[in-house]
């Protein structure tokens, strides 16, 4: 132990400090108490020397209050030993200058006590330290101006005054500057603990910064009792707001921030997270600056009070708007899974059952032709070979449509739409009873839309074929075709006096493999095509149809062209 440590010890022993104030403090009153027994000593030896002896029970009493000034400080009785130490120089000092008519500079030590009652006490005492400091003025002046003389008055030689007035500027020379060594040091250890502290501060704030960046958090803190929240610059930076807006914010403006379809949930969080008191988190879409609504997910925890009610909650905002898009994406894909894996099982059953009907009559009608000798028979034979040959040409055709609306790529072209429906409609005069009905067809030939050619081709063929094939014999059957385009979608209009479809069909015509009429010798798989193909071009289809009367399908397809997946 080194000899530092062990005059600590000896000051002020080996009890732990409150804090750092209170060691400083007391070796403040350590050393106080250590000047003043100093004082009493020399003092005494003084006047013994000049044959003075009126002091000597003063000095004592100084000397042995300052002992229990300094014992108390060892105990860690601060305002104790602090009371009795300056309560003790207060009395010695008016009594020594009430008797101080050669003015030896007595009054000098009333500073240095004031002083001190301000160091001692400072402001966690602050009656102590305004009471202790008004003390030395009163007794000053009640000394210096008042006729009071507690001490017997002396006189004393020129020498001897001198060197007592240098003794007592010395001692209170050396007090003051003990003091001021004290806050000094008092200061110093403050400042090193602020600049350590702001330091710390600092590089917690540089970390909580930089994994809010790492995860892309906007960070808020809602006052309850004020309703006030305060967002960070990262959380308006969220939103697509600048650092200089949105400054005010609170419970209200951010539910009415928040998705109409999300705000019960969100309240319910809230009143949830209250109730509970565990952390909450919750998935929500918030307008941004320009409108759009975004996903993020919104978590935080709060701060309760001693009576339970929620003080402050502090949360933060992270961006999963692409992640709940991709989920949405697979979520669809499933569904399209699903409902392929379905239409799979029953196109399998439903071309397997299609593709050998006609390759069984072809089979048995050949064997007939083989048998048969007449050759009226063997021509009769052939028309109906060529007409099961045609139909399982129909069928593969349209099967061949269904794989490359699944597989091919859009290729969207320029299309001048009065030339597409012509080169349809050329296409089915070879149709029985094409020729026995009248095709109207308005569309300006100056009508460009961007479409895909091969896919809108299939989609006229199967309207326009269904037309001529569901034609009424008993009416002058007609099909009029017309165009036009609105602010960002262009529609067109088949319409028909044909035999028309009853209104249980209606809602079923475009399911796959879906027959509305008895007669029908197609394959039910025209208008799902249809139906898959506009799918595919962003497009619809609606269908207003009477039984007997006719049918009028509309197509809407947009002029800006984005495709769908």
């Amino acid at each position: 132990m080194t000899r530092r440590s062990q005059w600590t010890k000896f000051l002020l022993s080996e009890r732990p400090f409150d804090s750092n104030y209170h060691y400083k403090s007391s070796w403040l009153r350590a050393g106080m108490s250590s000047i003043a027994v100093v004082v009493s000593v020399v003092y005494s030896i003084i006047d013994i020397s000049a044959g003075i002896r009126t002091g000597l029970p003063f000095y004592g009493a100084l000397l042995l209050l300052s002992a229990i000034t300094f014992f108390l400080n060892r105990r860690r009785q601060y305002t104790l030993s602090s009371v009795v130490f300056l309560t003790a120089c207060n009395v010695i000092i008016f009594l020594f200058s009430s008797g101080d008519i050669n003015r030896t500079g007595v009054y000098m030590y009333f500073l240095s006590i004031a002083v001190s009652s301000f160091v001692l006490f400072g402001l966690q005492k602050p009656v102590y330290s305004i009471g202790f400091s008004i003390l030395p003025a009163v007794l000053f002046f009640v000394s210096y101006w008042g006729d009071v003389h507690l001490m017997p008055t002396m006189r004393f030689t020129d020498e001897y005054m001198k060197f007592i007035f240098a003794t007592n500027f010395s001692v209170a020379l050396l007090a003051s500057l003990l003091q001021i060594i004290f806050l000094v040091m008092v200061n110093h250890s403050a400042e090193q603990e602020l600049i350590h502290t702001a330091q710390e501060l600092e590089r917690t704030q540089e970390r909580n910064d930089m994994v809010i960046h790492a995860v892309n958090a906007g960070v808020y803190e809602w006052s309850i009792p004020n309703n006030y929240v305060r967002i960070s610059n990262q959380w308006k930076a969220l939103l697509g707001w600048g650092e200089n807006e949105l400054q005010e914010v609170n419970l209200v403006s951010f539910l009415e921030m928040v998705h109409p379809e999300d705000r019960d949930r969100m309240q319910g969080t809230i009143d949830l997270h209250f109730k509970n008191r565990k952390p909450y988190s919750s998935e929500v879409r918030i307008r941004m600056k320009n409108g759009e609504y975004r996903w993020f997910i919104d978590s935080g925890i709060t701060k309760f009070g001693p009576n339970g009610a929620p003080l402050l909650t502090v949360g933060s905002i992270i961006n999963i708007h692409e992640m709940k898009l991709s989920e949405e994406k697979i979520r669809v894909q499933n569904e399209l899974l699903g409902k392929a894996n379905k239409e799979l099982d029953s196109f399998v059953y439903s071309v397997s059952h299609d593709l050998r009907a006609p390759l069984s009559s072809i089979l048995g009608l050949t064997n007939v032709y083989t048998m048969s000798t007449d050759a009226a028979d063997k021509d009769d034979i052939v028309k109906l070979i060529n007409n099961r040959a045609s139909a399982l040409d129909s069928f593969i055709k349209e099967v061949l449509d269904y794989s490359r609306n699944s597989r091919q790529e859009l290729k969207i072209t320029p299309l001048t739409i009065l030339e597409v429906v012509r080169e349809v409609v050329q296409g089915l005069n070879y149709m029985e009873g094409y020729d026995q009905l009248l095709i109207h067809i308005d569309i300006d030939p100056r009508f460009v839309v961007n479409c895909d050619y091969e896919r809108l081709k299939v989609v006229l063929n199967n309207f326009i074929s269904n037309a001529v094939k569901y034609r009424d014999p008993a009416k002058d059957s007609y099909i009029r075709i017309r165009a036009s385009a609105g602010t960002s979608r262009w529609q067109l209009v088949i319409e028909d006096n044909g035999i028309g479809i009853r209104p249980e069909h209606v809602n079923k015509i475009f399911d796959m493999f879906y027959q509305a009429h008895t007669q029908s010798k197609g394959s039910g798989l025209g208008l799902y095509i249809v139906t898959e193909t506009l799918n595919k071009l962003n497009g619809s289809v609606k269908v207003d149809s009477t039984f007997e009367v006719g049918s009028t399908f509309t197509i809407e397809l947009p002029l800006t062209f984005e495709p769908v997946m």
